[in-house]
């Protein structure tokens, strides 16, 4: 039944189309004969008039006779040839002469009056102007007339036609019949089409043509999928032999109506017969069909409107089948909708560049807004297919994506590489759909990783290749990452190994992209100076804080996890030693160079972080010791201590700094000073606390407050001596105040203090350390004087200041 059906309408067709064809051809031969035998007519040589004989009144006068060289008046000079032109006009007769004479030969009056109108052309009349505003309404008007009317009345017949098929389909012709009928009224559009467009009846020829290959997509269509005629290779066939014609016909002629009309009745048709039955083969064929003819309409054409057509019909068949038989089915519909999905993706990819392609041009704004739709339409229904069940699959299509449109990037990139928007497009796609298949495949901690990464890979990219967008996409990619750590916090919640644990180590690769896109920065040549040392700076600061921030909490989830209990000191005292090394390497990575790329915003940093550590050292290191310990070796000490040396660290990098920069030293000054207070703090209160849990402990020292003090009084006049000495090798004045002023507080506490609380021997020895240190300062100081050294102080602050 299903072959004698098929042979039935290719019979049918065949007959049908025959006589239309030879018919064609017979007129087509006609009007080329006509064709020829008027170029013939106009090429033939025209023969000229035999020449009238002159009647006696069309004699010219005769001429007046001619005067004697010698008798002849000296001829003024000629006048200029616009002059000689109007001489019939201008000129006045010669006397003697009729004045016909004056003409020129082969003239009369009346020629002369036309060329009188001829020299301006007047004014347009009122009446003139009225019948151009009426002929501009009437163009108008058969601009409507001829062409959106016959658009909308095509458009309106294929409805009816379609709604003809399903109430027949009802009601009361059968099956074989409808088919029938369809197809002859197809064949019957095209022919009557074709006999308009012969006749000059362009606009509306095109679009009856174009109605008739509607009506036979329908035919074939309702045969196959909605009556069950004729089997999947055959309608097929039959499909592609309309497309192919009415897709040639308008390529042709380069008819994008008839193209579009043609199109639009074919993504019509499915919808308007509704078919209440799954078949998804025979549907997504047919789609396929009318996409792949407009891909070739694309590969002679540049159609815009045909491509957004085919786009928006096959997007819209697909979501009513996905929504009808797809969502009810569930997986069972599970590998068409991904094939069928798959195959609209690679036609929608190719087909917007496809005529760039081709010819080498550059592309038009709707191939870039194609390409977007396409890919987040596909992405769209590939979320709703495998999300919940299929995220390693989902993963898997996504990277596809991506790899698909970095190959079409670089495919455009060989073909015309002028179109950067088009590569741009492409580009920012794919590193999209990397960006985003990652977390899917990978847990949260291996995206982060791979983020990071790929951040880095996309920044030297964009600044090699000075590319905009795909320095925006690394960025993009560095914030995701570090956005996807914060939604992990707290990083740990069950006992780890410290530092060598996934969460950790994906901190540490956030740190570092951090820190390596401040070093591709450091090279940008789109920035400029300024612009290129701000970005560095944050940068950089970037990565140190997300570096300390890790730390921080990697240390204060190892005191509570993994030592917990177990832990004999209290948590604050730990925590503050930990915190304090943390202080003392960020400071340093903001001070030090050209591991720091420098500047303000660094240097800033460097002293911040200098002034809460130093703060932070202060107040918590007196209650660090709880129980008698070593004097200047014990850890709490020495962590201290490593804080005060990074200080003066900090500031001789500070003060290299800012010689290159021609800079007043002030920073590493404040941040000397500060080193120097903060290591007479941490003395003073390191020798009291010693002798205080000395006197508390198993075997108690009585004097222990005596001792205290006279050890903090000499410790004094020996820091004093210390500074002095560096004040004077580092030719520092500023040393050697504060040494002089540490003298003068170790005399005021001598002579007041110790003299009322310690007793005799201990204040002994108080004194006889100031004393001879300050003897030993004042000879210092005569040295120094005797050798000159003030002077030639003196006179390179006078240089410095010229």
């Amino acid at each position: 039944m299903e072959m004698l059906a098929f042979l039935a309408l290719v019979i049918l067709m065949s007959a049908l189309l025959l006589p239309v064809i030879i018919f064609f051809i017979v007129i087509r031969m006609n009007n080329r004969l006509k064709g020829i035998e008027k170029r013939l007519d106009s090429a033939a040589p025209q023969q000229p008039e035999p020449p009238r004989h002159a009647t006696e009144a069309e004699l010219p006068p005769p001429k007046p006779p001619q005067a004697s060289a010698k008798s002849e008046p000296p001829t003024p000079k000629e006048p200029p040839a616009k002059e000689k032109q109007a001489v019939g006009e201008q000129t006045p007769a010669v006397e003697g002469n009729p004045p016909e004479a004056a003409m020129p030969p082969n003239s009369s009056p009346a020629s002369g009056d036309k060329s009188k109108q001829s020299g301006k052309k007047p004014a347009d009349s009122d009446a003139e102007v009225k019948q151009k505003v009426k002929a501009t309404k009437s163009s108008l008007e058969q601009r409507i007339g001829t062409k959106w009317v016959n658009i909308v009345g095509i458009i309106t017949f294929i409805v009816g036609i379609c709604f003809f098929l399903k109430y027949a389909y009802e009601h009361w012709v059968t099956e074989i019949g409808r088919v029938i009928i369809t197809t002859i009224t197809g064949l019957l559009a095209i022919s009557v089409g074709e006999l308009t467009r012969l006749r000059g009846y362009g606009i509306v020829a095109k679009g009856v043509t174009a109605l008739g290959f509607a009506i036979l997509y329908a035919a074939v269509f309702s045969a196959y999928g909605f009556y069950g005629l004729i089997g999947s290779t055959p309608a097929f066939a039959l499909s592609i032999i309309i497309t192919a014609a009415a897709l040639l016909y308008a390529v042709g002629l380069d008819e994008i109506v008839m193209a579009f009309l043609a199109l639009l009745g074919g993504f019509l048709s499915p919808v308007i017969l509704s078919i209440p039955v799954n078949r998804p083969f025979a549907l997504f064929t047919y789609v396929s069909i009318l996409s792949v003819g407009t891909m070739l309409c694309s590969f002679f054409r540049k159609w815009r409107a045909v491509n957004i057509l085919a786009l928006t019909g096959t997007f819209i068949l697909y979501t009513r089948w996905f929504e009808k038989f797809y969502v009810p089915a569930g997986r069972g519909q599970l590998a068409v909708a991904l094939v069928w999905l798959a195959v609209f993706f690679t036609i929608f990819l190719i087909l917007p560049t496809l005529y760039e392609l081709v010819k080498r041009t550059i592309a038009q704004r709707e191939a870039p807004l194609l390409t977007l739709a396409n890919a987040a339409i596909v992405s769209y229904y590939l979320y709703r297919i495998l999300y919940v069940d299929h995220k390693n699959a989902l993963a898997l299509c996504v990277l596809a994506m991506a790899i698909a449109h970095l190959v079409m990037m670089q495919a455009i990139r060989k073909r015309c590489r002028a179109d950067l928007r088009l590569q741009v497009t492409f580009l920012a796609i794919g590193l999209f759909c990397i960006t985003v298949a990652i977390p899917l495949y990978f847990k949260i901690y291996a995206a982060v990783m791979a983020w990071s990464a790929q951040a880095v890979i996309l920044a030297l990219i964009g600044n090699v290749y000075d590319s905009k967008c795909t320095r925006i996409a690394s960025f993009v990619a560095l914030a995701l990452s570090g956005l996807a750590i914060l939604t992990k916090l707290p990083l740990h919640s069950e006992p780890f190994d410290i530092i060598l644990n996934i969460p950790f180590v994906s901190c540490l690769f956030v740190g570092v992209a951090f820190y390596l896109f401040h070093l591709i920065y450091r090279r940008a040549g789109h920035l400029d100076a300024g612009q290129r040392e701000t970005s560095t700076q944050l940068l950089h600061m970037g990565f140190v804080l997300t570096l300390f921030a890790a730390c921080v909490m990697e240390w204060h989830h190892h005191i509570v996890l993994n030592l917990g209990e177990r832990l004999n000191t209290p948590y604050y005292q730990y925590f503050s030693e930990g915190f304090t090394v943390i202080l003392t390497a960020s400071m340093l990575a903001f001070a030090a160079r050209p591991f720091s790329p420098g500047g303000q915003i660094c240097k800033t940093f460097a002293l911040l972080f200098a002034g809460v550590g130093s703060v932070f050292v202060m107040i918590f290191f007196f209650g660090f010791h709880r129980e008698p310990f070593i004097i200047f070796a014990n850890p709490t000490f020495i962590i201290a201590l490593i804080f005060v040396s990074a200080l003066p660290t900090s500031a001789y990098l500070l003060e290299r700094y800012e010689k290159e920069a021609r800079q007043k030293q002030y920073l590493a000054l404040l941040s000397s000073l500060t080193a120097v207070f903060l290591l007479w703090v941490l003395l003073t209160g390191e020798i009291y606390l010693y002798w205080y849990y000395r006197g508390r402990g198993p075997e108690p020292v009585t004097n222990w407050e005596f001792l205290a003090q006279m050890y903090i009084s000499v410790m004094w006049a020996l820091y004093a001596v210390a500074l002095m000495v560096i004040g004077f090798w580092r030719k520092v004045v500023t040393l050697r105040y504060i040494a002089l002023g540490l003298f003068t507080l170790a005399l005021l506490k001598v002579f007041t203090y110790d003299m009322s609380t310690v007793e005799s021997v201990y204040r002994i020895a108080g004194f006889i350390v100031l004393g001879g240190a300050l003897i030993a300062v004042s000879f210092l100081y005569q040295y120094c004087k005797k050798k000159g050294f003030f002077k030639a102080q003196s006179s390179e602050r006078s240089k410095d200041k010229d």
